[in-house]
C-alpha cells in the first residue's frame, strides 16, 4: 500500500466511531481494508507500548478489543 500512512489519528477515529472501544477487525473495516489486519494490530501494539490505547478484556479467546 505504497503512499499511503496509518496514523494514530486515523485509528483513533476508528475506534471513536463506534463508542470507546472496538475490536481490531472492526477497526480494519472502519478504515476501508486499506491496510491489512495485521499490519492494524502491529501499530495498535505500538500505540499501547506508547500509552495511546489499551487492550481490554473480551470474551473471544484471540479477538483483541482496544479502547483509548
Amino acid at each position: 500500500m505504497s503512499g499511503r500512512v496509518l496514523d494514530d489519528a486515523a485509528i483513533v477515529e476508528a475506534i471513536t466511531g463506534f463508542g470507546s472501544r472496538a475490536m481490531t477487525y472492526v477497526i480494519a473495516n472502519r478504515l476501508d481494508r486499506k491496510w491489512p489486519t495485521s499490519k492494524i494490530r502491529a501499530h495498535l501494539k505500538d500505540m499501547e507500548r506508547r500509552g495511546l490505547v489499551e487492550r481490554v478484556p473480551t470474551g473471544y479467546a484471540v479477538q483483541l478489543c482496544w479502547a483509548l
